[in-house]
């Protein structure tokens, strides 16, 4: 079983971007707020975690995974799209660009 199947994502069902998205997330992280509200309010489907609410060896297991597969810090939030690319910190011009989302 993987990391990934041991959590249960909240799942916002907006419309189709064209892409997966994840969004890892602490929920004492402002940016964190800014970047969910961020992708509802351009109506698009996506799924998201607090890692913080997840239990410790989970917790501690998924940091791992997502610093060694997308070769990066751990910055919150924590954005991935289509299980390739990746992206930290909530930058909402470099999200627009990752996710395509210029003309919304």
């Amino acid at each position: 079983m993987s990391i990934y199947d041991k959590i249960n994502y909240i799942t916002e069902p907006g419309g189709d971007s064209g892409h997966a998205i994840t969004v890892y997330a602490l929920t004492t992280c402002g940016f964190c707020r800014r970047a969910i509200a961020f992708l509802q309010e351009k109506n698009v489907a996506f799924k998201y975690v607090y890692i913080d609410e997840l239990p410790p060896d989970t917790k501690a297991e998924l940091k791992t995974e997502l610093r060694d597969r997308y070769m990066r810090n751990l910055v919150f939030p924590f954005l991935v799209v289509d299980d390739k690319e990746s992206a930290t910190g909530f930058v909402q011009e470099k999200w627009k660009e990752l996710l395509s989302l210029d003309g919304k």
